[in-house]
């Protein structure tokens, strides 16, 4: 029988993997369904065991076979169908048990056996040194004779012996993966150990030094709860700076304590592109990512991790003039900014080729001065150039550095941040960074400004009078200025008012204390006021724009019938439209008092002195907001009727 099984069955789509724990044995697994498993069991004779048969096992001729039932296989209190997935593919839809005075004989006699009658390759090998006991050593000697490629070998062992446990990193050679659960009980210095595995995992690592890690030529090694100090990192990347293993691609490893940057990145000339993320160069035209974090499941473990890969090299300047605009347009805006950067030629070919079309850019200076470049097809696309303080620069990171305009050597970052491309740069006076930078980006990357930023709170009296100088210095005149400051100061209110030349501006700021203000003399065409309480009637009439809004004001109906009549004597010449919201109710009969209003389709009208017209309208705002009213009056100017 075992010869026609020999000749005529193949087994296909299979592999074997080997256990030496509380028992040894064998798993069949299928490659097309994991689960599909079978096992064999190497169990100690045992005469209480239920035996069910005899069978000849390589040179041994009546070894005790048993089935054991699924029920057997139970955990207490649970079937084999309640079992962990791990425990169902370990025992498998079918289990043999084979019994023999010598656990390790009968493994050697039935794998001799197994691989005769059914060749199907090795895939692993899973031993626990606390287990195999004395015979640790023959083990280790026969797998490596099998001469198999092994894809994994996971060592196992609680507070296992170290003598074993070096053994086994020693002469355990794998061609794939290497994974070493095991926990010595105690430990010593040892000295390095060469490793035979393309991935490399250690979980106990108290034991390593950075020496064991330089005889590591891995492609990846991931080490845990190991004690490596901060100058023992910092020399490791140093190592990994000057060449070491030209083959590793990935190397993480933890530490129980918090590390210092400053420290484990000195004299790597690293940049960092987010808040615990740096990259540095490597020998062979290789860079290395280096993140630093904590580990949420074990809040008082740090993770390091290194990612390496080469550098890719484009000889943009050889391309054909056509493929290089090709290149250069799919580009973001952030990357092409940089690219025109690297010199004076690549500037020039940057901007005689690419146009930036379809996106626009938007100073902000808020807490962060940040320009905003935003496509005009899809407003959620969105890319920053920071402008930051020199002293939020960490010593060691940003070593970038670019020329800016008049400006040399400004430290430069380029943080990863998927949903948000970005530039960070570090300027010793952020308002002259500001200017700079968007003579720059303006010089080779032509856009629309669509408006600027501002919050007041973030100012000093010599800075603000810097940006309304450069604002009032933008031919044709900055379209929008938006102005913020909770509690802000009400001279910078009051002189934003009256100096900024723009379109249209918008303020938000909500001043902390006020005075009451003489007429104030607007550069503005269209100006909507959000916190009104401040603001009079006589500032309305020195106003000359044609757009005025003004929200939750403390105009009584009174003083807007005071403006009217002012109105209607020439006030405003400008004037086509004066917005009014209100959480109050207003009375029409004293709002048009004296001014011979007649209704007209909901809204009143009566004739300036000029012979125009002005319009009166009053409506409810619930949708907006419950309570809130809006008074409209309209100006119907004799050149719009022409």
């Amino acid at each position: 029988m075992k010869r026609t099984v020999k000749e005529k069955v193949k087994v296909r789509n299979h592999t074997l993997t080997i256990f030496l724990d509380s028992d040894f044995g064998f798993i069949i697994q299928s490659d097309k369904n994991e689960e599909i498993t079978e096992s064999f069991t190497v169990s100690q004779k045992d005469t209480s065991k239920c035996v069910q048969l005899f069978g000849e096992i390589g040179s041994f001729k009546q070894v005790p076979f048993s089935y054991p039932k699924r029920m057997e296989l139970s955990m207490e209190g649970g079937a084999h169908e309640r079992m962990p997935k791990s425990d169902r593919i370990r025992y498998g839809q079918t289990w043999i048990v084979t019994y023999w005075d010598d656990k390790f004989v009968g493994l050697k006699q039935l794998y001799g056996e197994l691989f005769d009658l059914f060749p199907m390759p090795l895939f692993g090998l899973k031993i626990d040194l606390s287990e195999v006991g004395s015979n640790y050593r023959s083990i280790i000697t026969w797998f490596n004779s099998l001469l198999h490629v092994v894809e994994i070998i996971e060592v196992e062992g609680e507070d296992c012996d170290f003598r074993r446990y070096l053994y086994a990193m020693k002469y355990l050679k794998p061609w794939d993966r290497l994974t070493i659960n095991a926990k010595p009980s105690d430990y010593w210095e040892t000295d390095p150990i060469k490793f035979w595995t393309d991935q490399l995992y250690i979980k106990h690592a108290s034991w390593l030094y950075l020496k064991h890690i330089k005889e590591m030529e891995s492609s990846e090694i991931r080490i845990w709860y190991s004690n490596f100090t901060d100058e023992e990192i910092n020399e490791l990347f140093c190592s990994l700076k000057d060449g070491y293993n030209p083959y590793l691609k990935t190397l993480s490893f933890s530490i129980r304590r918090s590390a210092n940057p400053e420290t484990f990145l000195k004299d790597l000339n690293a940049t960092q592109f987010c808040e615990d993320a740096w990259s540095f160069v490597l020998a062979g035209r290789r860079r290395c990512e280096v993140t630093y974090r904590k580990r949420h499941s074990e809040p008082d473990l740090r993770m390091f991790s290194l990612t390496i890969e080469k550098l890719p090299r484009l000889p943009l300047l050889k391309l054909p003039s056509l493929a290089l605009v090709n290149v250069l347009e799919s580009m973001k805006f952030v990357n092409l900014f940089l690219f025109a950067n690297l010199s004076k030629r690549m500037k020039k070919i940057v901007k005689e080729n690419i146009k930036i079309r379809n996106h626009t850019i938007t100073p902000i200076f808020k807490i962060e001065f940040v320009f905003v470049i935003q496509s005009t097809k899809n407003k959620k696309r969105k890319e920053y150039i920071c402008i930051y303080p020199s002293e939020m620069r960490a010593p060691n990171c940003w070593n970038y550095f670019e020329n800016i305009g008049s400006m040399s050597r400004i430290p430069f970052g380029v943080p990863h941040i998927p949903d948000a491309p970005s530039i960070w740069t570090f300027w010793n006076d952020q308002i002259i960074g500001m200017k700079e930078m968007y003579n720059e980006i303006s010089t080779v990357f032509p856009m629309p400004l669509t408006g600027i930023r501002m919050d007041l709170n973030v100012f000093g009296g010599i800075g603000f009078l810097s940006i309304v100088s450069w604002i009032n210095g933008f031919n044709p005149r900055i379209p929008l200025i938006e102005v913020e400051g909770e509690n802000c100061h009400f001279q910078l209110l009051y002189e934003t008012i009256e100096q900024v030349f723009t379109e249209q501006l918008i303020i938000y700021a909500t001043p902390g204390a006020y005075f009451e203000p003489g007429p104030l003399v607007t550069n503005v065409d269209q100006i909507q006021i959000t916190r009104s309480r401040w603001v009079q009637v006589k500032h309305i009439k020195s106003w000359n724009s044609s757009r005025i809004e003004i929200e939750y004001s403390n105009i009584t109906d009174k003083q807007i019938n005071e403006f009217l009549r002012l109105l209607k004597a020439g006030s405003n010449p400008n004037l086509r439209k004066l917005r009014f919201k209100f959480m109050r109710h207003l009375s029409r009969e004293t709002i048009l008092e004296g001014l011979e209003a007649t209704e007209a389709e909901r809204e009143w009208r009566f004739q300036l002195e000029n012979e125009e017209w002005c319009a009166v309208s009053y409506l409810r705002l619930h949708r907006i907001h419950l309570g809130l009213r809006e008074l409209r009056i309209d100006i119907e100017r004799k050149e719009e009727d022409s």
